[in-house]
C-alpha cells in the first residue's frame, strides 16, 4: 500500500459531495484498515473534515480509528490519535472534539489518554489542552469532572 496515495484519497474526497467521492472514501478507509499496524490511525485521521456534507462517513473514519482497540492496546492507539491531533487542526476541529468527547465518556480511555498525553511532545499537548478547554467551557455539566481530571494530570490547572 502506497501510505501517501491513500492520505491523497482521504483529503481529495473528505468533502464527499458525490457518490464517487463517498466510494473514494470508504475505498482508502479500507486500504488503510488493511495496513497491518497501528500508524494507521494518524493516516485516518488526515481524512477528517468539519466541511464535509457526509457526516455518516465521518462517523465511519471514527468507527474505523476505534477498531484498531480490538487488535492493539489502548495505549498504543491512544498515543496514535493523540500525536495526529495537530494535523487535524484547523480544518477538523469539531471532529477532534468529538473524538475526545468519546474518550472523555470513558474512564478506562481517560485514565490512559492522561497518561499519554503526559507523554507526548509538546505541541501536541497544547492542542489537546485546547481542545479539552473547549469542551469543559461549552457543556461545563456534562464534562467538567472528566475535563478537570484531564487538565490537572497534564496541565496543573
Amino acid at each position: 500500500m502506497n501510505i501517501d496515495k491513500e492520505i491523497k484519497k482521504l483529503m481529495n474526497s473528505r468533502l464527499l459531495k458525490r457518490e464517487e467521492d463517498i466510494k473514494i472514501f470508504e475505498d482508502a478507509i479500507i486500504n488503510v484498515l488493511n495496513k497491518s499496524d497501528v500508524t494507521g490511525i494518524r493516516i485516518l485521521c488526515y481524512g477528517f473534515y468539519d466541511e464535509t456534507e457526509n457526516d455518516e462517513a465521518m462517523f465511519s473514519l471514527i468507527h474505523a480509528i476505534e477498531s484498531y482497540d480490538k487488535t492493539y492496546p489502548l495505549e498504543d492507539t491512544l498515543t496514535e490519535f493523540a500525536t495526529a491531533v495537530p494535523n487535524m487542526i484547523p480544518h477538523a476541529r469539531e471532529w477532534a472534539k468529538t473524538i475526545h468527547k468519546r474518550i472523555l465518556n470513558d474512564p478506562v480511555s481517560l485514565e490512559t489518554y492522561v497518561k499519554v498525553v503526559a507523554g507526548i511532545d509538546e505541541k501536541a499537548r497544547v492542542v489537546i489542552m485546547g481542545i479539552i478547554k473547549e469542551i469543559r467551557d461549552k457543556k461545563p455539566s456534562r464534562f467538567k469532572s472528566a475535563t478537570d481530571l484531564f487538565l490537572k494530570s497534564n496541565f496543573n490547572e
